[in-house]
C-alpha cells in the first residue's frame, strides 16, 4: 500500500524500563460516531511520493511548461529576473523560477551562494526496514535515549521503518552487524514492547 496509516503514538525517555509499560506519552485517535478510527497521519515511501508527485505534474495543465532536471548541475546563473543552469552535459536551461530539491549537501545552494546554517551533532542516522514479530496495529513510536533517539514507523503488513540516531561511532559500529546481530541490538535499545 502506497500510505500506511498511523492510528497512535507511543513515546518513551531512556532505556526500556523493567517489569512496567514506560510509554510515557500516548496519542492516538477515538474512533468516531462510526466506530471508525480515523488516521492522525501516513506513512509515504518515498519512491510513491516520487511517483504521485510526477503524475500529479504531468495532470495538471499549469505545470505545463515545468521542466524537470534529473542531472548533475555544474553552473547557476541569476540575472535580473531570469535564470540559468547549466547540467554537467553542457546543455543549459532558463527559466523565471529555480526550485532546487537537492538534499542535505545542495549543489545548487552552493552555487546560489546561500550559506546553510549547521550545527555539528556528532550524530548519524540509520535507516532501514525491518520485519517485526508482531503486528504493529498502525502505531508509530520512539525512545529518545542518551545517545539519540530510535523510531520506528509502521509499513505495510508486519514491516516497520526503523530510525536511529546515535553517535558515529556507534552507528559505524552498527551498520557492520549481521541481521542478527543488528536486530538483537535494536531489541535492546529500543525494548520488547512495540
Amino acid at each position: 500500500a502506497p500510505m500506511v496509516p498511523i492510528h497512535s503514538i507511543n513515546v518513551a525517555i531512556g532505556p526500556e524500563a523493567k517489569h512496567q509499560s514506560d510509554w510515557l506519552l500516548n496519542w492516538h485517535e477515538t474512533p468516531n460516531q462510526l466506530g471508525q478510527i480515523e488516521s492522525m497521519a501516513y506513512v509515504v515511501e518515498n519512491h510513491h511520493l516520487d511517483s504521485a508527485f510526477d503524475k500529479a505534474l504531468k495532470a495538471n495543465q499549469f505545470f505545463e511548461n515545468l521542466t524537470i532536471i534529473k542531472k548533475t548541475i555544474s553552473a547557476f546563473e541569476d540575472k535580473a529576473d531570469k535564470a540559468s543552469i547549466y547540467d554537467d552535459e553542457g546543455q543549459n536551461y532558463h527559466m523565471r523560477l529555480v526550485v532546487a530539491c537537492d538534499g542535505a549537501r545542495s549543489v545548487m545552494r552552493d552555487l546560489a551562494g546561500i550559506k546553510p546554517k549547521e550545527e555539528i551533532t556528532n550524530q548519524k542516522a540509520i535507516i532501514t526496514n525491518l520485519t517485526l514479530e508482531t503486528d504493529h496495529d498502525f502505531r508509530a513510536c520512539q525512545r529518545f535515549l542518551e545517545t539519540g533517539p530510535i523510531a520506528l514507523m509502521p509499513l505495510d503488513g508486519k514491516m516497520a521503518s526503523l530510525v536511529w540516531s546515535t553517535s558515529e561511532a556507534e552507528a559505524d559500529r552498527l551498520i557492520t552487524l549481521d541481521d542478527d546481530d543488528f536486530a538483537q541490538e535494536v531489541t535492546t535499545a529500543f525494548g520488547l514492547e512495540f
